[in-house]
């Protein structure tokens, strides 16, 4: 009958009271919810491209600004962007390199002395007050505001002769 079914509706449905009908439209239930939310997530992404590509077009050396935090990368990977920035969820703002479609690596990481490095010390090391972090692996940092992060990838693309 449903044989192919017998694990997830088995899952979906413990107890053996129910036949095994009433369990495969309740696992049909579950299966409707979970593509219902794929699609909304998709959408959203959808409807978050057209707002990223509008800052890809106000952008400026390769640094693009975004109002909030959007999903950026499927409508970035492929551009001459190298940096985007936005306000973080957690305050303040991040900046996050844009990684190489073909390598996967960022096109132009944070310098390596910044990297994993406390708040003072990237302060130090970069002459620009309000770096609070920068990751390990150099592809983002946080800001105490929009400017310092700014500061940060300019200060990136000049030591790289790209300003």
């Amino acid at each position: 009958m449903h044989e192919d079914l017998v694990l997830p509706v088995g899952f979906v449905c413990k107890d053996t009271a129910y036949d095994l009908n009433t369990c495969f439209f309740k696992a049909v239930a579950v299966a409707k919810q979970i593509l219902e939310n794929q699609i909304e997530s998709a959408n959203a992404v959808n409807r978050a491209d057209e707002k990223v590509q509008q800052a890809y077009k106000n952008s400026r050396d390769g640094i693009v600004i975004l109002p909030c935090y959007l999903p950026w990368k499927n409508g970035l990977y492929k551009t001459d962007a190298l940096f985007v920035i936005y306000p973080s969820q957690r305050g303040g703002w991040s900046a996050q390199c844009v990684t190489d479609h073909k390598t996967k690596k960022p096109k132009l990481p944070f310098p390596q002395s910044w990297a994993g490095q406390p708040q003072e010390i990237i302060e130090q090391k970069s002459g620009i007050e309000g770096i609070s972090f920068c990751h390990a692996s150099r592809f983002l940092i946080t800001a105490k505001d929009k400017e310092t992060a700014l500061a940060a990838c300019r200060q990136v693309l000049k030591n790289n002769g790209r300003l």
